[in-house]
């Protein structure tokens, strides 16, 4: 069987026709254009379009070929298909002269509209799409995605989705360059980043998901402040809102005005270092640096060093440390006390009082222990003795030693010197020298004699013009010991309103073991006007404590006292007589020596001098 076919030129449509109509066994064009094998029904009208792939429609019911309403519209497949195996050479029928409507004109569907449903006509829009009534889609609404989203999907499928911030591609919060990143959800739902800048005097850090703004306290802060910058520099720190601290003003230089120091800053305020060899003392502004050598800080302390009295303090050793020095004339004792050297106590360099023999007083030279004894006791060895024999009226004796007598000691003093006279307003005469001393022990044998010899007092100057007094007598025993005796008083001068007399000089030891002078009579006043001058006084005797003390000057003019006379050097020594004192007419005499050779006194105002004391011998054994 023979098909014809022809492709309409419009839309791609195409009709089949059948040249039999109403014969079976017609075949149809499938959608793909291949041809069905199927076998027909029966013949209709004889034509049947038959669409192409592609058609988009065929021509509307009741137009013709020309689109006319009177052309009858094809009914069917023109003829039922051939026998199976079988195709149609041709169209049963031919095309239709002229394309229809529909053929002429494809569907044209709304931007944006790719298929049906949800579609982005935009990246910022999407559109809703259905199919019209002409069949082809239109728009049936719109929506305009947000600023963080943008239109995605399929055709059909499309919707707003949030655009994927890049900064939040990390755990947040995390640091970026801008200070503290943290992601969150906004108001669409869409994670977004914000960078929040660090305060002032913070940084971030931390790890991502933990990060934070923290203090980045400057280094030189440790507190709010003060703060030491440097060994001799100082600044302040600040604590800002949020407890971050800061330097808040410039570094100043620590300065000082303590001597024997140098600035420093230690502590978080500005101090004193003080230099070698000296410490720190007090606090605040009296601080000081004070001398480790001195005893008022030595070595580390800062309170003075204590002394015991006769003693100064020092500070000396390794380490320093104070102690103390006694001072001249004392010593150590008990590691405490300084003691007096010259005390019968502690005696030169001893810490143990002085013992001294039965009758007699323990003595002290300042180096080393001594005695002398009592009154009447005469000194042999270590022990006080009371004389066996004494002579005390002058004149000549002869001692004969006892049987069993080894050893004698013998003490002997001269004669007192006499006072000399004064005539009225003159210078008032001098006192007499006191009698020496001397004292021995000496090997003797029983019967064996000696001479004793006791000098006489010195007579006073009687005259009241121009006379000297009489010396005083030598005594002696043997020539065991001797002593001299003391030289009178001198006169004053003859010159009205002159000065007075010089007193006579001591007698002195001759010989033996120990030997003293006699006091010096002490010169008369000097006249003034018409009065005269004190006598002065008489020396005292020396003994065996040592010499006799010096009589004083008589007084100057009228109504003065005479001079006083010299002590006795210990033992029985006498001292010297007073001066007359001149209260007007007549003058005052001169007072005698004391037993035993003591100077006599001198007159006043006209009046003589008095007599020297006699000498004295004893022999203890």
């Amino acid at each position: 069987m023979l098909f014809s076919g022809v492709l309409a030129a419009c839309g791609g449509s195409s009709s089949v026709v059948s040249d039999e109509a109403g014969v079976g066994g017609d075949g149809s064009v499938r959608d793909d254009g291949s041809v069905s094998p199927e076998g027909g029904g029966e013949g209709g009208a004889g034509t049947n379009d038959g669409a192409a792939a592609g058609d988009a429609t065929d021509a509307a019911p009741g137009e013709d070929a020309h689109g006319d309403a009177n052309a009858p519209v094809d009914s069917g497949l023109d003829a039922p298909e051939d026998a199976p195996g079988m195709s149609d050479a041709s169209l049963d029928a031919p095309a239709d002269a002229l394309p229809d409507a529909h053929d002429a004109q494809a569907c044209t569907n709304d931007t944006g509209c790719t298929a049906a449903g949800a579609n982005c006509l935009s990246s910022s829009t999407v559109v809703t799409c259905a199919a019209g009534g002409d069949g082809c889609l239109h728009v049936t609404g719109s929506t305009a995605c947000a600023s963080d989203k943008i239109c995605a999907g399929t055709p059909g499928a499309a919707a707003c989705a949030c655009v994927a911030d890049p900064a939040c591609g990390t755990s947040s919060p995390y640091c970026g360059s801008g200070g503290l990143v943290t992601c969150a959800a906004d108001s669409n739902g869409c994670l977004v980043h914000t960078t929040t800048a660090c305060p002032t005097h913070e940084v971030c850090g931390g790890a991502a998901g933990a990060a934070s703004c923290a203090c980045s306290n400057d280094p030189t802060c440790t507190q709010a402040g003060p703060v030491c910058t440097s060994a001799s520099s100082i600044e302040t720190c600040t604590a800002d809102s949020n407890s971050c601290l800061y330097v808040s003003s410039a570094p100043a230089a620590c300065t000082t005005s303590v001597a024997n120091a140098t600035p420093d800053c230690t502590g978080n305020a500005c101090g004193i270092t003080c230099n070698s060899t000296f410490h720190a003392c007090g606090s605040g502004a009296s601080e000081q640096c004070s001398s480790d050598t001195s005893t008022q800080s030595c070595g580390t302390s800062c309170t003075p060093c204590n002394a015991p009295a006769n003693a100064v303090p020092t500070c000396s050793g390794v380490p320093l440390a104070c102690g103390f020095s006694c001072v001249n004339g004392f010593h150590l004792c008990s590691g405490t006390t300084c003691a007096d050297n010259t005390s019968v106590s502690t005696c030169g360099a001893s810490c143990t009082a002085c013992v001294a023999p039965a009758n007699g007083v323990a003595t002290c030279n300042g180096t080393s222990c001594g005695f002398t004894c009592n009154a009447a006791y005469v000194k042999s060895g270590a022990n006080c003795l009371m004389p066996e024999a004494v002579f005390d009226t002058p004149g000549t004796y002869t001692f004969t030693v006892p049987a069993g007598v080894p050893l004698v000691t013998v003490v002997v003093m001269g004669g007192g010197g006499g006072g000399s006279g004064n005539y009225y307003y003159y210078g008032g005469g001098g006192g007499g020298g006191g009698g020496g001393y001397a004292q021995a022990s000496a090997a003797v044998t029983a019967g064996q004699s000696f001479t004793v010899v006791v000098g006489a007092g010195g007579p006073a100057a009687t005259t009241t013009i121009g006379a000297t007094a009489g010396a005083g007598g030598s005594s002696s025993v043997g020539t065991i010991a001797a002593a001299t005796g003391g030289a009178g008083g001198n006169p004053g001068s003859t010159v009205p309103g002159s000065v007075g007399g010089t007193g006579g000089l001591g007698g002195t030891g001759l010989a033996g073991s120990l030997l003293a002078t006699g006091g010096q009579g002490g010169q008369g006043g000097t006249g003034i006007g018409l009065g005269g001058g004190g006598g002065g006084g008489g020396g005292g005797a020396a003994g065996p404590s040592g010499g006799g003390g010096v009589g004083t000057v008589g007084g100057n003019g009228m109504y003065t006292p005479g001079g006083t006379g010299g002590a006795g050097g210990g033992g029985v020594a006498g001292p010297g007589g007073a001066g007359g004192s001149y209260q007007g007419p007549p003058g005052g005499p001169g007072i005698a020596g004391f037993v035993y050779g003591g100077g006599g006194g001198a007159g006043s105002g006209g009046a003589g001098g008095a007599a020297g004391a006699g000498g004295y011998v004893a022999i203890a054994y």
